[in-house]
C-alpha cells in the first residue's frame, strides 16, 4: 500500500509528507527532553521549519526536472524518513542552512546538461557554495562536484572552469565588507579553514548506529543493482548518475573531515541517498520487498526517541 501510494504524484502527498515532518520538527525542538539544547527565538524556528519543509520541495523539484525518480515521490518521502529518523540533521540551524544552499548549487550542477545558460548557472553554483562555506567550511568540498558538473557536461569551453573563482570571489568580498563594517576585520580565505576531525565517538550510541547501518545497507544495496544495470542505461542517464556517485562521494567526505560531528553533518548525506534509492524503488519490481523496506523506514522515526 505505501510503495503504490508514493508512486505518483500528489499535492495531498506532499502535504502528508510536510505535516509529518512538522510534527517530528517541534516535537525535537519543544517536547523531547533534549529540546532545551535547541531553544531558540521564536522567529529562528519559524524559519529554520519553513526552511525545512522548503528544502522537501526543492529537491521534489530538483528530480521532476532532472528526471530523478521523476513522477513518483519517492524522493520527498526518503528526504522526511531519514531527517526525523535523525533529528540532527534539522536542529542545527547554521547547518541546515549551509546544506540548504548546497541543494541550491546541487540545483544548477544537476540542471547543466539542458546546455541552457550553462556560464550562469556555474556561476550561481559557485556563489551558493562559497555562501554554504561561511556557515559550514567542509561544504566548500562540493566545489568539486561542480567541477565533475563542467568535466562532464560542459568542459569544451575553457571559460567554465574559471567561473567558479568569480563566484567564489564575490562572496569573499562581500563578507569581507560586512566583516570590516560590523567587526572592524579582515578575512582571507585562509582563515575559513577549519581543521579535519576524525572522533566518531559520537556515532557509537544506538539511536545513530540503527538508522545509519539501516541506510548504509539500503545504499549498497541500490548502488549493487545500479552497477549491475549499468550497460543498460543511456548516456545521458549514465552522465547523471555518476555526477550522483560524486555527491555522494563528496558528502561522505564532509561527513568524515568536518570539525564539529554532531551528528547534523549526516545532513549532507540525505540528497544523494534519496536521489539514488528513490531511483531504485521507482524501477523494483519486487512489491513485498519495497512495501516491508518503506515501512521499516516509516517506523524507524518512532522508535529512535527511545534509543540512546
Amino acid at each position: 500500500m505505501l510503495s503504490k501510494l508514493f508512486e505518483k504524484e500528489k499535492p495531498i502527498l506532499i502535504l502528508a509528507v510536510g505535516l509529518f515532518m512538522s510534527v517530528f520538527f517541534f516535537y525535537y525542538t519543544y517536547i523531547h527532553p533534549t529540546a532545551g539544547d535547541f531553544k531558540n527565538p521564536l522567529y529562528i524556528t519559524l524559519l529554520l521549519w519553513g526552511l525545512y519543509l522548503f528544502t522537501m520541495l526543492l529537491i521534489d523539484f530538483i528530480g521532476r526536472k532532472n528526471n530523478i525518480a521523476k513522477n513518483k515521490s519517492y524522493k520527498i518521502l526518503l528526504f522526511a524518513l531519514f531527517t526525523t529518523a535523525i533529528p540532527e540533521t534539522f536542529l542545527y540551524e547554521k547547518t541546515f542552512l549551509s546544506f540548504f544552499l548546497v541543494v541550491l548549487a546541487l540545483r544548477r550542477i544537476i540542471s547543466l546538461p539542458s546546455g541552457i545558460d550553462i556560464q550562469k548557472k556555474i556561476f550561481d553554483a559557485a556563489l551558493w557554495i562559497s555562501l554554504a562555506s561561511c556557515f559550514y567550511f567542509w561544504s566548500a568540498l562540493f566545489f568539486i562536484v561542480l567541477y565533475a558538473g563542467i568535466f562532464i557536461f560542459s568542459r569544451e569551453n575553457y571559460r567554465n572552469w574559471f567561473i567558479p573563482f568569480t563566484g567564489m570571489g564575490v562572496v569573499i568580498l562581500f563578507s569581507n565588507v560586512y566583516t570590516l563594517l560590523v567587526q572592524n576585520a579582515f578575512y582571507t580565505p585562509l582563515d575559513w579553514i577549519r581543521p579535519a576531525e576524525f572522533d566518531f565517538l559520537i556515532y557509537s550510541s544506538f539511536k545513530y548506529i540503527v538508522p545509519l547501518t539501516l541506510y548504509a545497507a539500503l545504499l549498497v544495496w541500490s548502488l549493487f543493482d545500479l552497477f549491475i544495470n549499468w550497460k543498460q542505461k543511456k548516456l545521458k542517464n549514465k552522465q547523471l548518475t555518476s555526477l550522483l556517485l560524486c555527491i555522494l562521494v563528496i558528502s561522505l567526505t564532509v561527513v568524515l573531515f568536518t570539525h564539529q560531528k554532531n551528528g547534523s553533518e549526516l545532513v549532507f548525506f540525505v540528497f544523494p541517498f534519496a536521489a539514488l534509492f528513490s531511483n531504485y524503488l521507482s524501477f523494483a519490481k519486487d512489491y513485498v520487498f519495497k512495501e516491508i523496506l518503506l515501512w521499516i523506514l516509516l517506523l524507524l522515526p518512532f522508535l529512535i526517541p527511545f534509543l540512546k
